[in-house]
């Protein structure tokens, strides 16, 4: 045994690896990558390192040594697949702000939509007064209203409207004969989205 081999020696007996060679090194380097779960591939470095001189690790120690790599490994990988409170509040506002553009448009288009359904009750309801007005003589009255249309004409046949006519809000639509707007006829109106006759959203048989 050379003066450098009794050295190294005196090192690994001082770390509490005495008849250690490097090949058992090598093997309890890789013993404690598999108990704390490291890749043994960064072990084979490490002891490779070692072996030309390297001291990044005691032989004494290297499962505590292990831990801790391992520790901060995983406290970087925490790091950076987490959120943190400023990110989630930065999407919550950007979801709020998108919710107070688009809702208004949502809100218009559904509207308009139901104006378009009112428009065509309105057409609807016409043509079954103009069949009543053929077996009866007249329209109903202001009094009788549009009630009188789930009343069957007799001889067996079908009232002439199956369910009370409601337009798209679920109020009923208005009905005066004879009409103020059309004297001749009647007046048949949905009172619209805001429910008050004479406003604006107002869906009328005589426009």
């Amino acid at each position: 045994m050379n003066a450098e081999d009794a050295d190294k020696r005196k090192r690994l007996v001082a770390h509490g690896c005495d008849h250690a060679s490097p090949d058992k090194e090598f093997f309890s380097s890789a013993f404690s990558a598999f108990i704390c779960g490291l890749p043994l591939s960064r072990q084979f470095r490490a002891t490779e390192s070692k072996r030309s001189g390297w001291r990044g690790f005691s032989c004494g120690t290297p499962v505590s040594q292990f831990y801790k790599a391992k520790a901060r490994e995983m406290k970087m990988s925490h790091s950076r697949s987490g959120f943190t409170l400023i990110e989630l509040m930065i999407v919550v506002i950007i979801i709020a702000a998108l919710a107070a553009m688009v809702a208004p448009n949502l809100i218009g288009r559904s509207d308009e939509a139901k104006a378009k359904i009112a428009q065509g009750d309105l057409q609807s309801l016409d043509t079954t007064l103009k069949l009543y007005r053929l077996d009866k003589g007249s329209y109903p009255t202001t009094e009788q209203g549009l009630a009188v249309l789930l009343a069957s004409p007799g001889s067996g046949r079908e009232p002439y409207l199956e369910k009370p006519a409601k337009d798209p809000w679920q109020r009923n639509y208005i009905y005066k004969y004879p009409g103020a707007h059309r004297p001749a006829s009647y007046d048949l109106f949905s009172a619209g989205r805001d429910g008050r006759e004479g406003s604006e959203d107002d869906i009328k048989n005589w426009e």
